[in-house]
């Protein structure tokens, strides 16, 4: 069974001189994500809504699936502000803007 899209975000990820991705990454990237309520790393899966690459230094709409949640979901709310993580290096930051059922 696929599961769908846990909730919309607006990312901004940072630039390559700020620790930020080196190379354009698509749809199916693969981060980890940093609640401040919890210090666990919840593993998403991005989908990204308005362009096939995002560039380091972008800032862009995209649905995550967490792949793992746990009882992440029963605390996120619009608007709580996330890390976004790669091998435990931040490289961005997102705000949740809708969540879905």
């Amino acid at each position: 069974m696929k599961k769908g899209p846990h909730f919309k975000a607006l990312l901004t990820f940072l630039s390559t001189e700020d620790g930020g991705i080196a190379t354009p990454v698509s749809s199916g990237f693969r981060t980890a994500v940093q609640f401040p309520f919890d210090n666990r790393e919840f593993l998403a899966n991005h989908t990204f809504l308005e362009t096939d690459l995002v560039f380091p230094g972008d800032i862009i709409n995209v649905d995550i699936t967490l792949l793992d949640s746990g009882d992440a979901l029963e605390k996120a709310y619009e608007g709580l502000d996330f890390e976004l993580l790669l091998n435990s290096n931040l490289i961005g930051s997102g705000t949740i803007t809708q969540l879905f059922p």
